[in-house]
């Protein structure tokens, strides 16, 4: 991890908020990239693993290559029985395979979310989903490429400087679990990563957008929504692969990037989220593919003046990781964008908060099929 503290050293030294120029709080920027890249590639060359172990591409039977591919070592038998006893399924999309959940009435309003960086379906909380499900719409969620029960992406053979993939990949996989499901609209609402990603949804496929919902994230403007020096910390800090210690890790590192007026209360819901994606597997060379799409990515800002959809933009005021000022610009840059901002919320989706949320979100259906 030297190469990595090193970095992790430069990037940390000096403040954020400081107003010496756009050079160089867009090097420092650029510095926090190949920090956090740097911290992930190392994390993920540490794990134990079998002499070629690392398989990639797509899943078996049980949704998994190898045991070794994740913390968590599931054996291939266990995979299988992980697989057959949660609901859901795998649909082609975009040439490779996406684990999805399909909620609520067939002939609901279709509703699409799309999760962050490394994290699965089920952080999503499931009192958000039950909710809209409750509220007669057809919820849809997935697993990422690279993350969860979805297909693994290869590695090229010769390492370059090009990422694996990038962000508007992850959009055509979106849009490739609509085709599958034959869902020609949705209201798409996407959380931090999710939230780059149903914006590019939106902008590169806008007759499939009922609405737009982009949660505690940013424009890819590298002037707005910075983390902390107390962030950055928490996120580059290895997980450990002893299942207890991963837990109180993760559980952890949410209560650094999430609410901290509601951490007391979110305890025992972050406990339980970081144990569930332990045992449903976590693979940290997906995560730092995903984080390499970020990285990679353009100021969305000029294309995202151009949409013409009802947006929603939802964003906390103690977020630590994605700076407000990102919610801010994006709901800037939408015309006619909704910002809902939240005092109490961080990087987080807390439970008390859940309701409101939904409540907000409805609402902003409701504005695509209002008459003109």
């Amino acid at each position: 991890m030297l190469r990595a503290a090193a970095l992790a050293d430069l990037y940390l030294s000096g403040d954020l908020t400081d107003e010496r120029g756009r050079a160089v709080i867009d090097d420092r920027r650029r510095c926090h990239d190949r920090v956090l890249a740097a911290v992930l590639d190392e994390i993920a060359g540490a794990r134990p693993r079998k002499p070629g172990s690392e398989t990639y591409g797509r899943p078996c039977a049980g949704g998994y290559r190898d045991v070794a591919c994740g913390i968590s070592g599931h054996k291939a038998s266990e995979g299988q029985l992980l697989v057959s006893q949660e609901p859901g399924n795998y649909a082609p999309a975009n040439g490779i395979q996406l684990w999805y959940r399909d909620e609520g009435p067939q002939t609901g309003e279709p509703v699409l979310l799309i999760m962050g960086l490394g994290s699965q379906l089920i952080a999503w909380p499931e009192d958000f989903v039950t909710d809209l499900v409750g509220r007669g719409y057809r919820v849809i969620r997935f697993d990422n490429r690279d993350c969860g029960l979805s297909d693994k992406i290869e590695p090229p053979a010769v390492p370059t400087f090009r990422p694996a993939y990038f962000l508007t990949d992850m959009a055509n996989d979106a849009i490739g679990l609509l085709d599958h499901l034959g869902i020609d609209r949705a209201h798409v609402v996407g959380a931090s990563m999710g939230g780059m990603i149903a914006q590019l949804v939106a902008i590169n496929h806008p007759t499939r957008v009922s609405s737009l919902c982009s949660i505690m994230s940013t424009t890819g403007n590298r002037l707005v929504g910075l983390p902390t020096q107390e962030a950055v910390r928490a996120v580059l800090a290895p997980t450990p692969t002893e299942r207890e210690a991963a837990i109180e890790h993760m559980a952890g590192v949410i209560s650094v990037i999430g609410s901290k007026t509601l951490a007391k209360t979110e305890w025992p819901r972050r406990i339980e989220y970081a144990a569930a994606a332990y045992d449903r597997g976590i693979f940290p060379a997906g995560t730092v593919r995903q984080f390499d799409a970020i990285a990679a990515a353009v100021d969305r800002t000029s294309r995202l003046q151009q949409l013409d959809v009802p947006t929603l933009v939802i964003h906390g005021d103690e977020d630590s990781l994605i700076n407000i000022s990102g919610g801010a610009a994006t709901a800037a840059a939408i015309p006619g964008a909704r910002f809902e901002q939240s005092p109490t919320m961080g990087h987080d989706l807390p439970h008390s908060l859940c309701g409101g949320l939904v409540e907000a979100i409805e609402a902003n259906f409701s504005r695509a099929l209002a008459p003109a």
